[in-house]
């Protein structure tokens, strides 16, 4: 915990000096904070470490505290130092940019869609990457994926595939981004189509 409290120390160094609260929608609603353009790489491979390690059990925060701080911290990059700055810092810190997006609520997915969009586009992610995205922000809208990429747990520990457009379109589409196929996807979550 002591290396996540230096992260966002360092955070206020730079860019600006006041904070702001940026609205999404509603009453979700993002702090931003001043940060160093220098320390991007840092922060944001920082911001991977605890995204994966609070998922995986190797760090005792909560999801959530973790999510909004990193949340909070990708906004304001994206404020005081710009998109470009995150692209240079390499490949972990873009991954982390997706990551922290994508466990994101809706809003703040539909803020930045579009960023990543032009990423896969440019090869800064890959497409199945990008994907990931598409398909969790259709389900949140009530909509079913496109290319199967989203699996569920329930309660009693049952895993299975959330709704899908159609399974022949799911598995042709995910052809033609060189995705693997979607049983074999399926099959490491325990999910049999």
């Amino acid at each position: 915990m002591n290396r996540l409290l230096l992260l966002f120390l360092l955070c206020f160094l730079s860019c600006s000096s006041s904070t702001e609260k940026n609205q999404f929608d509603g009453e979700d609603s993002i702090q931003t904070y001043a940060v160093d353009c220098d320390q991007v790489r840092i922060y944001l491979e920082e911001a991977l470490r605890t995204d994966q390690g609070v998922r995986n059990g190797e760090i005792a925060i909560s999801m959530e505290e973790v999510d909004e701080a990193n949340q909070a911290l990708f906004y304001s990059i994206m404020q005081c130092c710009g998109a470009d700055k995150i692209i240079f810092a390499g490949e972990q810190a873009t991954q982390a940019a997706f990551l922290i997006t994508q466990h994101a609520p809706l809003e703040f997915q539909l803020a930045f869609v579009n960023l990543f969009k032009d990423w896969s586009k440019e090869g800064i992610i890959s497409p199945s990457t990008f994907v990931l995205m598409v398909d969790r922000i259709r389900l949140r809208q009530g909509k079913t994926q496109l290319y199967g990429t989203q699996v569920v747990t329930d309660k009693s520990g049952v895993s299975k595939l959330s709704p899908v457009d159609d399974l022949e379109k799911v598995r042709a589409r995910r052809d033609s981004l060189y995705m693997e196929p979607l049983e074999d996807y399926v099959a490491r979550f325990g999910v049999t189509l």
